[in-house]
């Protein structure tokens, strides 16, 4: 009998963080399906040692891809370690869509949010003055010209980004790195094997130490993929002397 280790799956809303009940996550790789509860939470069953990439699904919301996660031998299970699904309404997405203009064909948004040292999406507590980098596995591609949300009396702001992003000639406006919330949006990005990489120059003058973040980007991907804490990049503790 092969072995299956236990994953921790949760879907909250962007704009509320209330958890999303009866929600469809399907495994992108064997079609395997399960549903979420009232906490939001599902309990996936799956084999160790290969890459899980989820998808969400329900009536009310867009559906949204997760980053693609190795399985390891201890299962992913706990806020630290569970794979998350943060899901804008319906609503806000067609807003979004609208602003920022629909995939080009063939193509999809990937996002993310970078968090800060010892958080997950359960604190919504991003890192800021961050730069993102996404990289192709085989290094052909490199892109950094993420699109970055600023801050306006401690709020996220949209206006800016949204209009330097549509706007070619407002380019040289757009924010150069993460605002609090920690995110960065890659427009139009083809399918492949992809590393999101994190860069800031600490207070003390050293580079902050940060994970990677693999995506996978198919031909059957959804518009969106939403790279969420605990899997997307993070701070880490630098190394004890």
């Amino acid at each position: 009998m092969t072995k299956k280790v236990l994953v921790s799956v949760w879907a909250k809303q962007y704009e509320t963080s209330k958890p999303i009940a009866d929600a469809e996550i399907t495994d992108m790789e064997t079609g395997e399906t399960w549903r979420t509860g009232k906490n939001g939470y599902a309990q996936l069953e799956v084999e160790p040692g290969r890459k899980l990439t989820l998808k969400f699904n329900k009536a009310s919301f867009p559906p949204v891809q997760t980053a693609s996660v190795t399985v390891p031998e201890s299962g992913l299970t706990g806020e630290n370690r569970e794979i998350t699904l943060q899901v804008p309404g319906r609503k806000l997405y067609e807003a979004l869509k609208l602003a920022l203009g629909k995939p080009k064909k063939g193509k999809h948004h990937v996002v993310t949010t970078v968090s800060a040292l010892g958080k997950n999406l359960h604190d919504d507590r991003g890192e800021a003055g961050v730069v993102v980098t996404l990289k192709s596995t085989d290094g052909k591609t490199v892109r950094s010209d993420g699109v970055y949300l600023g801050t306006v009396l401690g709020k996220t702001e949209w206006l800016r980004p949204i209009a330097t992003a549509r706007l070619p000639g407002l380019k040289r406006f757009r924010h150069k790195n993460t605002s609090h919330d920690g995110g960065a949006m890659f427009l139009n990005v083809p399918p492949g094997d992809y590393i999101l990489e994190a860069t800031k120059m600490g207070k003390d003058g050293h580079p902050v130490i940060f994970t990677t973040a693999n995506v996978r980007v198919r031909k059957d991907s959804p518009d969106l993929i939403n790279i969420s804490p605990p899997h997307s990049p993070h701070v880490v503790p630098k190394p004890k002397p």
